[in-house]
């Protein structure tokens, strides 16, 4: 609740605000780090109690921005979610690294030797989730898995796909 609050503070993340209480937040036992459906967001409990309140924010706004872009919708009509993952991801953190580097209000996580916890690549700054997931796609070996895993890693965070009854309905009505 105060990392949220805190960005909701923060006068270039307020229009953020909409997006912020959208959906459930929970604290849980049940996941690694962090995930989000596109609109409900949960948070592993000993991962966060380890992060410092920037790197929480960080990871708060990391899952905010998936809401935000709509990536969860967009990965149901890309062939390989992996890489679809993987593309946003690496746009949403260059995206926050650049926005908060002067005042650090929100930093990448990172891992007991320092090492940033996330996709991270500085040469997709300023390109968006399509561009990148096309750009890797294009890549020699892109589909193997474990070449993608040793370059970036594991990543911040999961992604979660809505089931069919969260969406709203074709009529117009919702059905949650």
């Amino acid at each position: 609740k105060k990392a949220v609050i805190n960005i909701m503070q923060e006068p270039r993340y307020a229009p953020l605000a909409g997006v912020m209480l959208m959906g459930t937040k929970e604290v849980v036992d049940s996941i690694p780090t962090a995930r989000t459906n596109g609109i409900d967001e949960q948070y592993n409990r000993e991962f966060i109690s380890k992060l410092s309140d920037p790197e929480l924010r960080f990871l708060v706004l990391h899952e905010c921005l998936h809401k935000v872009l709509r990536h969860i919708p967009l990965w149901e009509i890309l062939d390989h979610k992996l890489v679809a993952k993987i593309a946003s991801d690496l746009v949403i953190n260059i995206t926050l690294v650049d926005e908060n580097e002067k005042d650090g209000f929100a930093t990448m996580p990172k891992d007991p030797m320092g090492e940033p916890m996330g996709y991270i690549d500085p040469q997709y700054r300023g390109w968006d989730t399509v561009q990148v997931y096309k750009h890797l796609m294009r890549q020699a070996n892109i589909l193997d898995n474990k070449k993608l895993r040793d370059k970036y890693g594991d990543g911040l965070d999961e992604h979660q796909l809505l089931p069919d009854d969260y969406r709203p309905s074709l009529d117009g009505g919702k059905n949650y």
